[in-house]
Parts: C-alpha cells; sequence; structure tokens
C-alpha cells in the first residue's frame, strides 16, 4: 500500500471539516443576528451582505474558476512561479474594478438619500453604504482563500473566508442595542471584512513565495509572466458568464426582496435561507476539497481516477443531502419559532428552501467537474438560460406573495440548473473516458503491441 495514502485521507478529512466549519460559521452568524437584533435590522443586514457579495463577485467575475484550475495544475506539475504570476495578476484586476465601481455605487446610494423622488427607501439606502464600502475587502479575502486551498493551505483559507468575518459580525450582533444603533455594528463589520483581506493576502504571500524557494530556479517549466495573465484571463472571461447566472440564482431572489418588498420580509427570507444551507452543508467542503484535485488530475491526465472520484462524491452528495432535509422539513415549525414571533408564519419559506438546497446538494460536485474539466462552455450556456430565465418569473413572485415568492423561485431555479449540470457533468465524464481510451490506442500503436 502506498504510504501516503493514510495522510492524503486525514488531509482531505481535515480540509472538509474546515469547510463545514466555515459553513455553520455562517449559519450561526445569522441565527446570532436573528435572536439578538430586531427584525427590520436584520432585513437590512441580509440585503446588504447581499449587495456587497454581488458587488465583489462581479468585480472578479470568473477569476476563482481560474485561481483554482490554474494555480493547482501548476503546483502540481512544480511551476510554482506561474502560480505566483496568476495570483499578482487576478488580484491586481480586481483592484482595478472594484476602486471605480464601488464610489460610483456609493455616489448613486447618497444620491438616492438625497433625491426621494428615486423611490428608494432612504432607511435600506444608508444600510446599504457600509456593505458598498466592505465589498472589496470580501472580493479580496474570497480571492485569496481560494488561492490559499488551491495551494495546499485549508486551514488559512477557512480563516481568511469565514472565521475573522463571521467572528466580528456575531460579536457586534451581542452587543448591548444602543452601541449597535450608535454604529458599533457597523464598525465591527468593516472591520472584520478589513481583517480577513489582510490575513489572507499575506498568507498567500507567505505561502507562495515558500513555494518558489522549495522548487528548483533551473526547472525550465514555468510559464511566462505575459503568457500566463493572457492565459488567466482568457480562462476567467470564459467562466464570467457562469459566474453572473450563479450570482443571479443564488442571490438574486433577496436582493429582489430588498426592492420590493419589506426588510421584514427579507429578514424572514434570509433567516430560512440560511437554516435550509445544512441540507447542502456537505456541498461546499465537497467543492472546495475537489475543486483542485479535478484540476491537478485533468492536468496530470489521471482520467480514470477523475471519473471515480466524481461519481464517489456524487452517491456521497445525494445521501447527506437526503438524510438532512427530511429532519429540516419535519421541524420547520419550531424551527422557525425560535427566532421569533416574527419569523413563525416562515414555514412555507424553510421547507421550499430546504427542497432547493437538496436539489442544489444532490447533484454533487457537478459543476465542479464541469468548470476544472474542460466543460466550460456547456456550463456557461446552462446558467445563461436559467439565468435568464429566472428574473422573469422572479418579480412577478417575489411582488405577489414576498419571501414565498422569493423562495418559489430558489426552488425551481436550482432544479432547472442543478438538472442540466448533472446531464452536462455525465456528458463531459463520457468525454473523458474517450480521450482514456484513445490515448491507449495510440501508446499501443507507438509500441507496436495490439490496440486494446
Amino acid at each position: 500500500m502506498n504510504p501516503a495514502t493514510p495522510s492524503r485521507r486525514w488531509r482531505s478529512l481535515l480540509e472538509a471539516g474546515l469547510r463545514l466549519g466555515g459553513a455553520l460559521a455562517q449559519v450561526l452568524t445569522a441565527i446570532v443576528v436573528a435572536r439578538f437584533v430586531s427584525a427590520s435590522t436584520a432585513g437590512f443586514f441580509f440585503v446588504g451582505l447581499t449587495v456587497a457579495t454581488i458587488v465583489a463577485v462581479l468585480c472578479r467575475a470568473g477569476f476563482d474558476q481560474a485561481l483554482t484550475r490554474l494555480v493547482a495544475a501548476d503546483l502540481a506539475l512544480g511551476r510554482a512561479r506561474s502560480a505566483q504570476s496568476t495570483c499578482r495578476a487576478l488580484i491586481a484586476t480586481f483592484l482595478r474594478r472594484v476602486v471605480w465601481i464601488c464610489p460610483l455605487l456609493v455616489a448613486a446610494t447618497l444620491a438616492s438619500i438625497a433625491l426621494p423622488v428615486t423611490g428608494v427607501d432612504p432607511q435600506m439606502a444608508r444600510a446599504l453604504l457600509p456593505f458598498l464600502v466592505a465589498a472589496p475587502c470580501l472580493g479580496i479575502a474570497a480571492l485569496a482563500g481560494v488561492a490559499l486551498q488551491a495551494a495546499g493551505r485549508p486551514v488559512l483559507s477557512v480563516c481568511s473566508l469565514f472565521f475573522l468575518h463571521n467572528g466580528c459580525v456575531m460579536g457586534a450582533a451581542l452587543l448591548p442595542s444602543a452601541l449597535r444603533e450608535a454604529g458599533a455594528f457597523d464598525i465591527a463589520f468593516l472591520l472584520g471584512c478589513a481583517g480577513a483581506a489582510a490575513f489572507g493576502t499575506l498568507a498567500l504571500r507567505s505561502t507562495l513565495r515558500a513555494r518558489v524557494s522549495a522548487m528548483p530556479t533551473d526547472a525550465g517549466m514555468d510559464v511566462p509572466d505575459p503568457a500566463r495573465k493572457r492565459e488567466a484571463h482568457a480562462l476567467a472571461r470564459e467562466n464570467a458568464a457562469t459566474v453572473v447566472g450563479n450570482l443571479v440564482l443564488t442571490w438574486g431572489p433577496l436582493s429582489l426582496l430588498g426592492l420590493l418588498s419589506s426588510p421584514v420580509e427579507a429578514a424572514r427570507f434570509g433567516v430560512a435561507s440560511r437554516c435550509a444551507q445544512i441540507v447542502s452543508f456537505a456541498l461546499p467542503a465537497l467543492n472546495f476539497v475537489l475543486a483542485p484535485r479535478f484540476a491537478a488530475m485533468r492536468a496530470m491526465k489521471e482520467n480514470a481516477k477523475l471519473r471515480r472520484v466524481f461519481i464517489d462524491s456524487l452517491m456521497l452528495s445525494v445521501a447527506l443531502s437526503s438524510a438532512m432535509a427530511l429532519p429540516i422539513i419535519a421541524f420547520a415549525g419550531p424551527i422557525m419559532g425560535f427566532f421569533g414571533p416574527e419569523y413563525a408564519a416562515s414555514v412555507a419559506v424553510l421547507v421550499l428552501l430546504a427542497l432547493a438546497q437538496w436539489a442544489n446538494g444532490a447533484s454533487g460536485a457537478a459543476v465542479q467537474f464541469l468548470a476544472m474539466t474542460g466543460g466550460e462552455k456547456p456550463l456557461r450556456r446552462i446558467f445563461v438560460l436559467t439565468a435568464t430565465l429566472a428574473p422573469l418569473a422572479g418579480v412577478v413572485l417575489v411582488w405577489r406573495d414576498g419571501a414565498t415568492g422569493a423562495a418559489t423561485l430558489m426552488l425551481g431555479s436550482y432544479l432547472m440548473l442543478n438538472v442540466l449540470c448533472t446531464i452536462g457533468a455525465m456528458r463531459q465524464m463520457r468525454r473523458v473516458a474517450q480521450e482514456t481510451s484513445q490515448v491507449g490506442v495510440l501508446r499501443a500503436v507507438k509500441s507496436g503491441a495490439p490496440a486494446p
């Protein structure tokens, strides 16, 4: 038996456990916010966090997939300098975008406050300002976390992505109400985002420097910087439409609630959404661990192993998601009643969102499999189709039914998306198998042996 196998298994378990801890930190943050602040304040928080996430994701559209795929492949092939160049290029591009986009959004928000004719709720607009300021920090922390995971540093990755940021938010929610109303909540949120970005950037810088120092300088395998920058940006552009589509499906319902409904409805949906994420709690951990492995196995032409790992992860996802969905649906009433009388009427919202998360979790790592193995084009078509249809139905559903309509929208969107992605992943897997058989035939012909 390979002596390195047990250590790799323990490392995979550690990475999955850390990622699960990060996901639970997000759920715990939502629970603390909903329990210790008013429903309207919680609604402002969930809508503001959604807006900040949308801004950060749009500015780095496609960069997460490019970093995961290129950094993991480079380090697997011994090209540490190429990995370093990729991180520098994409983070610099993100900063250039966000430096002019965020001030424009802040100016537009201030204008909506000063000009009541815009029809925007001034209280909601004022609540968005600290989240817009924090958007660059959230984006940098996310990019650094993705690159650290691809570089084999899961502990640092999860700390930069989740624990620092969510810890500050939970601490601020536990402050006395007088301090929260005086701005302590917003200040703690900004400090948490800034701390996560600084920690992730410094950890990534030291990790890549150590990798470069540990590899021979005369290997001759590194891609020149200009060529790597062009490759990274080309790959990011290929994934941009997919990222925007995922953004519309994931954060669109809550954004529509912020625009078309009340903060209380947004709070109900936000709390139910965080609770429903427990159903697919294993999916982020699987994606976090498997995405760089898919990229590395594809780069090393280990296609048979790639197929086996994907099938195993799919079966595991179905089992775990089904096991978590049943108790969430059965005890939806007590769960929502735990947060207070404002949330007790949102049982249907939690049931619908739990079913949506079951569909999301049962598909396993199909999206990451397509993104990491050359299936960007079919993945892009799937997301564009689903994200085009969802807003058309979303406006009507949210306007008519509020949080229940938003949950219905998410259920329909996730069902359509994940069925199509699973079909696409199966087709991509067949293409990978065909490549494996073709390589075997070519090797046999070159060696003079009979073709298999």
